[in-house]
Order: structure tokens, then C-alpha cells, then sequence
């Protein structure tokens, strides 16, 4: 299946439409924005691609990328986001503390 690519989006690929990633499938706004930014020729462009790339943090779920449904379900105190951003030897010391139910 072609990718729904336009062909005006600019590529550093030769030809290939910008976006397209492995296999042919659309890499997202995110991986064309990284495509661009990547490519030095087109200084320009990457100029104005620059203001849609942001490193402010989301107010409503701190960057965890997730919804107030998913952050309401906790585990030992935590919700999902919170455990992926735990170091590994915190989330070992995290997961050992948790009391689990005996086997039924």
C-alpha cells in the first residue's frame, strides 16, 4: 500500500516523499519534522520547522502521555508514567516493596 504522502513535502531521501518510514508507511508529523531537522540542505525549511518542535513538558500529565483515566490507575502509589520514569534500580526496590495478594 503507497504511502498518503504529498509531493510537495520536501525529502533528503532521493525522491522519496518525507515521512516515509521503513516499509513505506507514514512516519507521522514527528518523523518528518526529525527528517527535515536532520537534513542541512534545506536551511530554510528547517528554520521554520523549528517552531513546531517544542521542549515544554505538558501541564495536564507532566509528559507521562497519558490520559486522566490512565494516570487514576496506581499501582503501590503509581501510575504508569510515573513507573517508566523510575530508574532501574529505583523500579526494582519499587516493585519488591509491592505486597501481592497469595495465590488463590
Amino acid at each position: 500500500m503507497a504511502a498518503l504522502v504529498p509531493s510537495w513535502l520536501p525529502s533528503s531521501r532521493g525522491g522519496e516523499a518525507a515521512g516515509v518510514g521503513v516499509g513505506g508507511g507514514w512516519g507521522g508529523a514527528a518523523g518528518w519534522l526529525e527528517e527535515i531537522l536532520a537534513d542541512r540542505t534545506l536551511g530554510g525549511i528547517r528554520f521554520h520547522a523549528m517552531r513546531y518542535r517544542s521542549f515544554t513538558v505538558c501541564n495536564e500529565c507532566q509528559g507521562s502521555g497519558l490520559n486522566a483515566d490512565a494516570r487514576a490507575v496506581r499501582i503501590a502509589g503509581l501510575h504508569l508514567g510515573n513507573i517508566l520514569g523510575l530508574r532501574i534500580d529505583e523500579a526494582r526496590l519499587w516493585a519488591q516493596a509491592i505486597a501481592l495478594a497469595p495465590d488463590l
